[in-house]
């Protein structure tokens, strides 16, 4: 027994001995790691001085910050941190939606509340009360009602959240105003910010909207579920209309519009907003106490936007410029305005063709440049301008065999880019050839880099870390949780100068 206890004291004395080498051991070692290079397409040369900043981490306690440089002699340097007990990174920057306006809410409710408490909206409520006088006991039943018979309007149930303050006033629940967000907002006047909007954005029902609504009793006669629903799609011959609004806002006013079409596509009725469609203004304010106060009374439009080439994409930004950007598409273009937004004059309406019926999106924008995804079919440089305005520079094709077409569907917006003029660069987290288990490999310490222009892809390598073991590549060990990581928050690209 003596020796067993010894045996056990030195095992333990052995054990807790090698929790600790391992960052020291690191550490010294922080200079020593390497990349393999891969070249997969393409001639090295083009990437002469092209610079990769990239961040791994190993289980929150190890983390590298390194630069490497391709080039004939290729340089690297790290900076290895051990954090005894661990640290998280936040790379995700919290978005706020600006100003929302909801539509007929899907919805179900039980309990033995009164039906009169639980039926939302609330002007639907006879509807309600003549179907449930017709359900019999221990029963349910189903019905529809025309929307037009209950609202002459398109409803405005408005939520604004921005970084400076949270104000709800949505209509499905009465008025919320404030929720506890800790941000300090003057709610004393949210009806008449609601009426204020119901009256300035009055788009007439459609003929054709209907509302599902059902109930059920128990054997007692309590009603005990209601519930609701729009009828499209599942009506045939409805339709509906959904504020599908964008936003943006500075530290004075939210400026927002919406996409003027149904569900079916049919376009509808602006003719009763003031100024008609376009981008609306609705200011607000601090005071000396720091409260924020929204002014109902000074909402406006700003510029107007022709309906018919809203169809598809619609972005707000506001540019340190002065420029309010205003993108939108029909089915053939693409439209990029730039608005002044001191005296609200065009400054610039920039056209360009789609391919294919596909959607536009912005993959990556800087003060410099943004690239564009036209569907798969290509990707679109465009240079930002320092008066506000925007030049098309370079489309790229992205041919069905092309890597290229990964970066659209495949990495969730986490491609860095760098443009120098001529040519577009990019890095990604992940190794380039792996095959069908390619995507598996994104948060991998491995990136590969890609240079292309307006004939396509010129350049294509891989650079694999050696933070990991060989073996830590094979397809099983994808989700074993073990591997070094990229930090998305650190991997950047930029052309040598």
């Amino acid at each position: 027994m003596r020796k067993a206890g010894i045996l056990l004291v030195c095992l333990l004395v052995i054990g807790i001995a090698g929790l600790f080498p391992v960052g020291n051991y690191l550490s010294a070692e922080k200079g020593n790691i390497q990349l393999t290079e891969h070249i997969l397409y393409g001639d090295k040369a083009l990437a002469e001085g092209v610079q990769i900043t990239f961040g791994s981490r190993l289980q929150w306690q190890h983390y590298w910050d390194s630069v490497y440089t391709i080039g004939a002699n290729p340089e690297i340097e790290t900076q290895y941190t051990f954090y005894p007990t661990g640290k998280v990174e936040n790379s995700t920057k919290k978005t706020y939606d600006g100003i929302t306006f909801g539509g007929f809410p899907n919805y179900g409710s039980s309990g033995s509340l009164p039906m009169e408490s639980r039926v939302r909206p609330d002007e639907f409520l006879p509807a309600y009360q003549e179907l449930a006088e017709a359900t019999l006991n221990g029963s349910s039943r189903s019905g529809s009602v025309k929307v037009n018979e209950y609202f002459t309007y398109y409803p405005v149930w408005a939520d604004i959240t921005t970084e400076y303050f949270y104000y709800s006033i949505s209509g499905h629940y009465g008025y919320i105003g404030d929720t506890g967000s800790g941000r300090d907002i003057d709610t004393t006047h949210q009806k008449e910010l609601y009426e204020a909007l119901s009256e300035y954005f009055r788009i007439p029902v459609l003929n054709n909207d209907v509302y599902l609504i059902s109930v059920t009793r128990n054997e007692a006669g309590t009603v005990t579920d209601v519930g609701g629903r729009p009828g499209y799609p599942e009506v045939p011959l409805t339709d509906t209309f959904i504020w599908n609004l964008v936003s943006a806002y500075d530290e004075k006013a939210i400026y927002f519009t919406f996409v003027p079409y149904s569900s079916r596509g049919v376009e509808m009725s602006t003719d009763l907003i003031p100024g008609g469609f376009g981008v609306y203004r609705l200011p607000y304010e601090k005071d000396e106490d720091g409260i924020y106060h929204v002014k109902e009374k000074e909402l406006q439009t700003v510029c107007s936007l022709d309906p018919k080439k809203v169809k598809k994409e619609l972005w707000l930004e506001i540019e340190e410029t002065g420029t309010l950007r205003v993108i939108t598409g029909d089915e053939k273009t693409v439209y990029f305005y730039a608005f002044d937004m001191e005296e609200w004059k065009l400054r610039q309406e920039l056209s360009i063709a789609r391919q294919s019926e596909e959607r536009m999106a912005i993959e990556y924008e800087t003060d410099d440049f943004m690239v564009c995804s036209f569907g798969t079919d290509s990707l679109v440089v465009i240079e930002c301008r320092e008066d506000g305005t925007y030049e098309m520079k370079c489309r790229i094709p992205m041919r069905e065999d092309s890597p290229l077409r990964e970066l659209v569907y495949g990495y969730d917006g986490r491609v860095y880019y760098d443009w120098n003029g001529e040519q577009l660069v990019y890095v990604v987290s992940g190794m380039a050839n792996a095959g069908e288990v390619y995507l598996g490999y994104q948060d991998f310490a491995d990136f590969h880099v890609g240079i292309c222009d307006e004939t396509g892809l010129l350049y294509l390598a891989e650079y694999l870390s050696s933070l990991h073991a060989a073996k830590e590549r094979l397809p099983e060990y994808r989700y074993s949780g073990i591997q070094c990581q990229t930090r998305h928050s650190v991997l950047a690209v930029e052309w040598g100068k």
